[in-house]
């Protein structure tokens, strides 16, 4: 390891010195609260909408649901006045001012005859006809290619015709990251491969012609999923246009926004703290945020690299609280107690690198962390610095990873479909996921099974059959792996000591389970890219609760937990809005 830290000084405060109060408990007898009904025109009360506030002064804002009757309670805040939207899909946005204590009239939503902008990809890909094999496996195609990296509702809320839908896919398969494109840039191999396709089935179901469909928009949240309260605090990145806090996808009815210069929150972890800090792939100004939760205010962490900053993409927190992250292939620890960032170069002939995704072993060997790194795994002794390389058996590629309470890393491979884990005495073993076809309602074709075995895919790029594994989590109370397999919209359970899987569909097809972590009573939770919803699975009752967010283009890539109130609360970074998510969780009695 380097014999220097990089500590962080007080000018990397982000420009926020406004000290708030961010609601942190529920009172049913909390006084001054805002409280109201929202109905239909013709006063019908509205169970599931999302009603928001916000102050001019805070850098966060707050979400509530209404319950069965109409009601929607907001837990005790500390301004004076506030801006109040309520909104739900298929009506009009409605707007008021609120005042803590003030009666607060009843909102009542006007239908919306074109909801379309409101859409979200999972509602648009049910939307589209399914009636055949054959149509299940046109709309694979376009899914499994063009949702890789981002959500399908910005895409397929605009129209094009043949030409334009296919100079749009030409430039999504040379150049996904929103950067310049590289003149001899070839594009991924499945978008090539199926690239008439796509623009065929793209003409035909956002072109110029009538649609021959009918909008299907999901259901309302009902239930215990209504009792959520969801913080939204503000990420905000100093060298993006000032626009984009104009359209920052918090009113549905203006769409899905555009939003390539949002991508600062790529992933969170709690710190030992109760600071939440989120990586950030995209800056040019930090390495790491620091947020804290009970003011909003947010930190930049900087630790320098060449003649810049170096940028993160996976983070963790290992047993002690401390944070880990991946920086130019190396591991790089943030000591949240003394503030100081402390890098881990590789050997000079390791060639292997620190991927995307990390874990760290808080259980069975704590200070070890590990990575997935391409073409195998990497780990590092955080108390040595001696790095351990473990390469694939078979096929390359890699995505996410997770460390069981053994000890046992396990990694996915969503280019081979596989499931890869290393044991303690560093032996690798493999599970094959069989791909799709007939069983799952799907026409396959030659071409198909052709791609399928000998294109090489990325992350983002799939042929129709693949599942693409992408990231997982461990129980940590129980020999069971969770996988979320990405293409198939399903997750699979995986017994640690026989290797037994189970795949369980999501509750929609389309949407996108793009990665798994579980709590501490068993629970798995799921973030799903295409939806802006989140989804609880509890496996004692094979039951899902999905709860909706308030923003539309969330892309949210991971699941942080935070137990040290008491109960727990869910983190979550949108990556595409420069906003991180919290959400805590009530009883029916703190919604009359």
């Amino acid at each position: 390891m380097r014999n220097f830290t990089v500590q962080v000084g007080a000018a990397c405060l982000l420009i926020l010195a406004i000290a708030v109060a961010v609601p942190a408990v529920f009172s049913q007898h909390a006084q001054g609260r805002i409280r109201g009904t929202v109905t239909t025109a013709d006063g019908k009360p509205l169970e599931g909408v999302s009603v928001s506030l916000r102050s001019q002064d805070d850098p966060y804002s707050t979400t509530v649901f209404t319950n069965e009757q109409g009601t929607f309670v907001f837990p005790a805040l500390g301004g004076s006045k506030y801006s109040l939207w309520a909104q739900a899909q298929g009506f009009e946005t409605t707007r008021a001012d609120a005042i803590p204590g003030k009666q607060l009239a009843t909102l009542r939503l006007k239908p919306l005859e074109d909801f379309s902008k409101q859409m979200t990809g999972v509602e648009w890909m049910n939307s589209f006809p399914e009636n055949t094999p054959e149509e299940r496996r046109e709309k694979l195609i376009f899914a499994n290619n063009c949702s890789g990296c981002h959500d399908e509702h910005f895409a397929l809320q605009n129209r094009f015709d043949a030409d334009g839908w296919n100079k749009i896919v030409t430039v999504m398969s040379r150049s996904s990251e929103g950067v310049a494109m590289n003149p001899k840039a070839t594009g991924l191999a499945s978008m090539n491969a199926y690239k008439d396709e796509i623009v065929a089935f793209l003409t035909k179901v956002r072109g110029p012609a009538p649609a021959n469909y009918t909008l299907k928009p999901l259901p309302r949240p009902m239930g215990e999923a209504t009792q959520v309260v969801i913080t939204e605090y503000d990420t905000p990145r100093p060298e993006a246009p000032p626009e984009y806090l104009a359209h920052n996808g918090s009113d549905w009815m203006e769409g899905t926004p555009s939003r390539w210069q949002g991508r600062s929150t790529h992933s969170v972890a709690v710190g030992g703290d109760g600071r939440v800090y989120f990586s950030d792939d995209r800056s040019m100004y930090a390495s790491l945020h620091e947020l804290d939760p009970r003011t909003g205010i947010v930190t930049n962490l900087i630790f320098p690299y060449g003649q810049g900053t170096v940028a993160t993409h996976g983070i963790t927190t290992d047993a002690d609280g401390n944070i880990w992250a991946n920086a130019a292939g190396d591991f790089l620890k943030f000591n949240v107690k003394n503030q100081q960032f402390q890098d881990f170069p590789r050997p000079p002939d390791m060639k292997a690198n620190t991927g995307g995704t990390l874990d760290a072993d808080r259980l069975a060997f704590k200070g070890i962390v590990w990575a997935e790194s391409g073409t195998g795994a990497i780990k590092i002794d955080g108390k040595t610095g001696e790095y351990s390389f473990y390469p694939n058996p078979t096929s390359k590629g890699t995505y996410g990873i997770t460390v069981d309470r053994h000890g046992n890393a396990w990694y996915s491979s969503p280019q081979g479909d596989k499931i890869y884990v290393i044991d303690a005495a560093g032996k690798t073993s493999e599970i094959a996921l069989p791909p799709q076809g007939a069983q799952d309602g799907l026409a396959v074709l030659d071409k198909d099974k052709q791609t399928y075995a000998n294109v090489k895919v990325g992350a983002d790029d799939a042929n129709p059959i693949q599942v693409c594994p992408r990231r997982m989590g461990a129980d940590p109370n129980a020999d069971v792996i969770w996988v979320a397999l990405f293409c198939a919209d399903k997750i699979a359970r995986i017994d640690a000591v026989t290797h037994q899987v189970t795949q369980i569909p999501m509750p929609y097809k389309y949407s996108r389970p793009y990665g798994a972590q579980v709590d501490n009573d068993h629970n798995v939770w799921i973030n799903e890219t295409n939806t802006d919803m989140i989804a609880k699975f509890n496996p004692a009752t094979q039951k899902f609760i999905q709860y909706q967010l308030p923003t539309r283009g969330t892309d949210v890539r991971n699941i942080a937990f935070d137990y040290s109130s008491g109960s727990m609360v869910v983190y979550i970074p949108y990556s595409r809005e420069n906003k991180v998510a919290r959400l805590q969780f009530r009883k029916a009695s703190d919604m009359h």
